[in-house]
């Protein structure tokens, strides 16, 4: 994840605006832009603009459709929630002017609680379901301890 991360830092998620893809009725694509209030930067290797106070877009790979109270997420993706703190593992969008999380779950590390944020489906298997929270958890920690505030 480090070393495939243009951008390492701390943000605080604002807002966020969810967007859809419909094909009739039927849910085609979505995602979320959310907005992050830079905390601290651990890592810029481009030399974007990231200084502490600043808000960046980034793109969440989830989104929450009002209308129907559905949650759509890819590969058990959760929405970072608003007002709460993550070590993010970033890289530029090469099309967008956002930001897009690597590995999907495994580049937004929640700082505001010691839950992963994920609803369940890495594996169909229970048993080896556990095995990948635990080792997310062991990920997780281990990002935790060496990227503090």
């Amino acid at each position: 994840m480090e070393n495939d991360s243009e951008v390492i830092l701390i943000g605080t998620k604002k807002s966020g605006e969810s967007h859809f893809d419909k094909d009739g009725d039927m849910v085609t694509g979505f995602y979320t832009i959310s907005d992050v209030e830079i905390k601290k930067v651990f890592k810029n290797e481009k030399g974007y603009k990231l200084d502490r106070g600043n808000v960046i877009k980034v793109m969440e790979n989830g989104a929450f459709d009002k209308e129907t109270n559905t949650m759509y997420g890819s590969a058990g993706y959760q929405l970072m929630k608003n007002d709460k703190s993550y070590l993010l593992f970033l890289r530029k969008s090469t099309t967008h002017d956002e930001y897009t999380i690597k590995g999907v779950y495994y580049g937004k590390v929640p700082l505001d609680s010691n839950q992963i944020e994920y609803d369940g489906h890495l594996n169909s298997s229970k048993q080896a379901n556990n095995k990948q929270i635990e080792k997310l958890n062991q990920m997780f920690e281990k990002a935790r301890k060496k990227y503090k505030e």
